[in-house]
């Protein structure tokens, strides 16, 4: 058989396969027309290791410090293992502060900002019944 005939003998080979599962031929082929290697999609890692905002670390500072004054922990608690993974479990990129910097920094300046707040308080008051 010449060569146009085999090219039309397997054309209408394939358009009479075609028409037994059109399901197959129905169905658009997903394509990429290029690989992008510099996409805005969001990966995983951006989810998990993001950087905190200033004022997260804060927060979570100024709430740590509460949770010692309120519940009568030692600053010593921040050293614990198993504080130390609680804290990492929640928030990986919160640098736990020593318990050196809990007491001799955040501690005395959280006391004068009460006393401060106390102060201005009675400053206000005119007169205190008993």
């Amino acid at each position: 058989m010449p060569a146009a005939a085999n090219d039309a003998a397997a054309v209408a080979s394939s358009e009479a396969q075609s028409s037994t599962t059109p399901e197959l031929t129905d169905t658009p082929r997903p394509t990429c027309s290029r690989v992008h290697s510099n996409s805005n999609q969001t990966t995983l890692k951006s989810f998990i290791a993001r950087p905190a905002s200033v004022a997260r670390p804060k927060r979570f500072t100024d709430m740590l410090l509460k949770m010692i004054i309120v519940d009568f922990q030692p600053f010593s608690v921040v050293e614990d293992v198993g504080f130390r993974e609680f804290v990492s479990g929640l928030d990986p990129s919160f640098a736990i502060p020593t318990r050196h910097m809990l007491s001799h920094e955040l501690l005395p300046t959280k006391y004068n900002q009460a006393m401060d707040s106390v102060k201005n308080i009675l400053a206000k008051t005119s007169a205190v019944h008993c």
